[in-house]
C-alpha cells in the first residue's frame, strides 16, 4: 500500500510495483469506478462543496464499499496493491482540523496492509512536479499540514516503509522491491486501528 502527499510519485510506484508482481490486482483511491466516487470526483475538482465531516465520511465509504472486492482478491492469494488508502483520508481530514481519533473510528474493521509504503517528499518539491494544482488539495499550505499529519499517524504505525522520494524512480523501486519480497504472507489478516 502506497501514500504520500499529493505528487510524491506513489501512483508511479504503486502501478509499477502491480506490473511486476505477476497477478497482483491493484486498486487506487479513492476508487472513482463507484457510485459514491462521483461525489468525489466533482468534490475533488471543486465543482461541489461539501462539509469537511461528510467528506471524510464519503471517502470512507468509498474504501468499504471496495473492502469485499479486497477481500476476495486477499483470500484467492493474490498480492493486492493499494494506491492510498485509509491513512490518506485521516492525514488529510486531520490537516483540516478535524480530531484524528475521529477520523480513524469508521476506518476500523477494513483490512490491515501488511506494509505501508510512504513516500517521503518534502511539499516544495511535490509542487515543482507536473499537473500539481489540478485538484482542490493540490495547494502548497495544505499539503505542509498533510505532510505534518503524517508524521503523526506513522509514528505509531509497525508496517511502515518510508523513502526518499527525491531519488530517481528505479532506486526508489529498487528499495520496494526488497521490502515486499520480505512480506510473511502466513501472517494472519488483521484490521486497522
Amino acid at each position: 500500500m502506497f501514500e504520500g502527499i499529493d505528487r510524491s510519485g506513489k501512483s508511479t510506484q504503486a502501478k509499477r510495483l502491480a506490473e511486476w508482481s505477476e497477478g497482483a490486482c491493484f486498486m487506487a483511491f479513492p476508487n472513482r469506478s463507484t457510485r459514491i466516487a462521483s461525489m468525489i470526483d466533482s468534490y475533488l475538482k471543486s465543482s461541489l462543496n461539501l462539509d469537511d465531516n461528510s467528506v471524510h465520511l464519503l471517502f470512507v465509504a468509498n474504501r468499504w464499499e471496495c473492502r469485499a472486492e479486497i477481500m476476495d482478491w486477499i483470500m484467492g492469494g493474490k498480492n493486492v496493491v493499494l494506491d492510498r488508502y485509509s491513512y490518506s483520508g485521516v492525514a488529510y481530514s486531520a490537516a483540516k482540523g478535524m480530531d484524528m481519533e475521529w477520523c480513524k473510528g469508521p476506518e476500523k474493521g477494513l483490512p490491515k496492509p501488511d506494509k505501508v509504503f510512504y513516500l517521503d517528499c518534502p511539499p516544495e518539491i511535490a509542487r515543482q512536479r507536473a499537473e500539481y494544482g489540478e485538484e482542490r488539495y493540490e495547494k502548497f499550505e495544505f499539503q505542509q499540514k498533510v505532510s505534518k499529519a503524517y508524521e503523526l499517524i506513522l509514528k505509531d504505525l509497525d508496517n511502515v516503509i518510508q523513502i526518499d522520494a527525491n531519488q530517481p524512480q528505479d532506486e526508489i523501486f529498487s528499495l520496494i522491491l526488497q521490502e515486499f519480497n520480505s512480506i510473511d504472507t502466513t501472517e494472519p489478516l488483521k484490521n486497522l486501528w
